[in-house]
């Protein structure tokens, strides 16, 4: 996995080096104006509460997806970040509306955290505490986190930092309005 050090809502510095160093880390990529990240937030702050110190989750907020578009009816359209101060204090309501127990980090103006795991619009990877990514899912999703980070976790207790722990995870994908014939 690409490393990286961001600075958190709160100021704090996240490095992935450090994070992973204790068990497996979800980073989930989205925004205010993702609407799958925001519907999944709930299900993620479960998630993160449920962990304890066998894992982590941290959120990476990425550059608004759809600017200045009418999303939600309770939320105003947010705007392109014009300022990295902008999208900090954008990023910090987004935790503390949605989800206040989890770690926010913040992507530069450019997307560079973003872009080096793949820029899709919203999505997760877990990295393994020796820094490799298990899987890559181009949504976010609380349910196949919790099955990857219980895997994982299990696996790392199961076998000493450095050597080979095999973990298994599928995933099975539906598509609505499909017929049989």
């Amino acid at each position: 996995a690409p490393e990286f050090d961001i600075a958190s809502v709160d100021g704090a510095l996240i490095s992935l080096a450090t994070v992973r160093t204790s068990g497996p880390v979800a980073l989930v990529f989205g925004c205010w104006s993702a609407p799958p990240a925001v519907e999944e937030m709930g299900a993620l702050e479960e998630l993160n509460r449920s962990l304890g110190d066998t894992a982590s989750i941290v959120f990476i907020y990425t550059r608004e997806i759809h600017p200045d578009e009418q999303l939600f009816d309770d939320f105003p359209p947010v705007p392109a970040h014009r300022s990295l101060d902008a999208k900090t204090a954008l990023a910090r309501r987004f935790r503390d509306e949605l989800a206040p127990s989890l770690t926010v980090g913040v992507d530069d103006l450019d997307g560079a955290v973003h872009i080096a795991f793949g820029g899709l619009p919203v999505f997760q990877v877990v990295v393994d505490r020796d820094g490799y990514i298990v899987p890559l899912a181009d949504w976010a999703s609380a349910d196949l986190l919790r099955v990857v980070l219980e895997n994982r976790t299990f696996r790392d207790h199961q076998a000493p930092l450095g050597t080979p722990r095999i973990a298994y995870s599928e995933t099975l994908w539906c598509t609505a309005g499909l017929s049989r014939h």
